[in-house]
């Protein structure tokens, strides 16, 4: 009975050690997919290119989303990248309503060009009407107003 445990153990041993194996040759492999330094300017020039030859829509034919939010950074991030491909959007304010923490612009703008101009607006304080503020940087007669 005690040698068929001893022999149980061997095996769970082998079998970790295989799987630890397994798990640092992928990542090994993984490493030779990340870009080299000739593909990180590559990349940098397109991304400046990019931003150079953006164009809004007319104000005329789009709108403005205002989005206040709280604290939800994850989501916040997953709808910009979302709202980026909305038809006829021209901005996207984002009414931040957290006075302790700063926005996560930095984080947002390393993402690399959008196509839709994001503005984060701080608040110094957290209160529901702040959405309502009149914004100078609304250029289009049409706004949805979101809460996340």
């Amino acid at each position: 009975h005690w040698c068929c445990c001893r022999s149980l153990g061997r095996v769970r041993t082998h079998f970790i050690i295989a799987f630890i194996l397994l798990l640092l040759l992928a990542g090994v492999s993984l490493a030779f997919l990340l870009p080299n330094n000739e593909d990180s300017s590559i990349l940098r020039e397109l991304r400046q290119s990019s931003n150079n030859s953006l164009t809004l829509p007319d104000p005329e034919d789009s709108f403005t989303i205002i989005m206040q939010t709280y604290n939800r950074t994850d989501i916040l991030l997953k709808l910009l990248n979302h709202y980026q491909a909305v038809p006829h959007l021209q901005c996207i304010i984002i009414v931040w309503n957290n006075p302790s923490e700063s926005p996560p612009r930095k984080l947002w703008d390393a993402f690399g060009p959008h196509p839709v101009p994001v503005i984060f607006k701080e608040q110094s304080v957290n209160r529901m009407r702040n959405r309502l503020q009149p914004h100078t940087e609304i250029k289009t007669d049409g706004r949805c107003v979101i809460l996340t």
